[in-house]
C-alpha cells in the first residue's frame, strides 16, 4: 500500500527537521 511508504516518508521528513532544528 502506498499509504506505507507517505507515513514512512512523513516520519523521516519529521526526523529530519528535529535533527536539523
Amino acid at each position: 500500500s502506498s499509504d506505507v511508504v507517505t507515513a514512512f516518508r512523513f516520519t523521516e521528513s519529521v526526523v529530519l527537521v528535529d535533527a536539523s532544528a
